[in-house]
Order: structure tokens, then sequence, then C-alpha cells
């Protein structure tokens, strides 16, 4: 209920603000194994997906969403594992709210509550460089968070990569690229405000050519 709720509520503000609430997330934690991530045990797999998934991709993409290619036409990729594991060390140190012997086995992981850093000595407090940023040493695990999502919801790749699933969740399945390309770029610009994002989308001429009385679809 609580990972619903989260969602419901970060559904119209800033992107950026709905990785934080996610990357805190017990449910979230637990599924994909951030609640394991230490400093002296690393887990990639949140670290990995939240590049993956929500936000970058795997590959680079021009704002129309077709993907960019080098001199002999490979696809050019997003990340590679060094970023993987930057990523996941800048996200170590996370723990479930209120630790208690007591509670019951249904919530032993308080999925009630967002996420504490409360693993102090298991945060990596080291620089660490994702997607070619550099974050500074001695920060505590909120301020690295707070780095992580900013590099990721600025990546170029974000804007065309997180619009395209939100039109196609919302209108359809094949946008055109200049449908795509004004819809990421309002999220560009706004750094995902998913409110202008999600009114893009809908009031977009290509969304709403049905509107129009005897015009083909």
């Amino acid at each position: 209920v609580e990972y619903l709720n989260m969602l419901q509520n970060h559904a119209f503000g800033q992107y950026g603000d709905l990785l934080k609430a996610l990357t805190r997330n017990p449910s979230m934690g637990s599924y994909l194994d951030n609640g394991q991530n230490r400093r002296t045990q690393l887990n990639e797999n949140y670290g990995r997906e939240l590049m993956q998934l929500f936000s970058v991709g795997l590959v680079q993409l021009n704002l129309i969403g077709t993907p960019k290619r080098d001199a002999s036409g490979k696809l050019l990729e997003t990340y590679s594992q060094k970023d993987v594991i930057e990523i996941t060390r800048a996200l170590t140190g996370w723990n479930y709210a209120e630790p208690n012997v007591n509670r019951k086995s249904a919530n032993n992981s308080n999925y009630g509550k967002p996420m504490e850093a409360s693993w102090k000595d298991q945060h990596d407090t080291n620089a660490k460089t994702v997607l070619g940023k550099i974050i500074p040493a001695g920060q505590d695990a909120y301020q690295d968070l707070h780095s992580v999502v900013e590099i990721v919801v600025t990546h170029p790749n974000t804007a065309p990569f997180v619009s395209l699933r939100l039109i196609q969740g919302l209108t359809t399945s094949d946008p055109s690229p200049a449908y795509l390309e004004r819809v990421a770029t309002v999220f560009r610009d706004t750094k995902g405000n998913l409110a202008k994002v999600v009114t893009a989308i809908l009031m977009d001429p290509e969304a709403r050519a049905a509107d129009v009385p005897g015009k083909a679809t």
C-alpha cells in the first residue's frame, strides 16, 4: 500500500523527488536489494536498475528517441560497469526505519516508512564518478542520493527515455518522433516536472487528433 501511495503522492511532482522516494521506499529496498547494499558488501541490483529502467536506459538517445551510433554504426551505450559500481557505492548505507526485533514478521522491514541512512559506517564517503559527473567525498547518504538523482535526471537520455514510456502508458504505443521530441523538451526544460509533462502528453496535437471532426486517426 505504501509503495502505491508513494507513486500517487509524486505523480505530478518533480521526477527527481519521485526517484528519491523510490530509492528510500522499503518495498523497493527489499525488491531490488538496496536494503542490503553496504560499503563492505556492495549490491549492484538497484543502482543498475535505477539507470537501466528508471532514467537513462541502455543506449544513448537523440531527443526524438532515435539511438545514437558511432562511425561504424554501433549503438553507443549509456553507461558502463564502472558506472554501475560507482552509483552503487553512492547508494550504500540505507536501512529500514526503526529496526525492532519485536516487530511482527509481516512487517519486519517496516514497510510503512521510508528507509533511513542508519548504517552510517556502511556508507561509502569517498568520491565517486557517475556518468562522467563527480560526486565529492565527505557526503552522507542523503547528500549522495541527491547528487545521484541530479545526475540521472539532467542526463540528456532521461528526457526522451522516460517521456516515451509515459506517452506509451497514456496515449499511444508508437508516437511520432516529433511528438516524443515535444514532450521530451518539456521534460528536459522543467527537469522532469511531471504535471507539465503529462499535460504536454495529453494536450499534444497528435494526442488530440481525434477531437477534430472528420479527421482520420
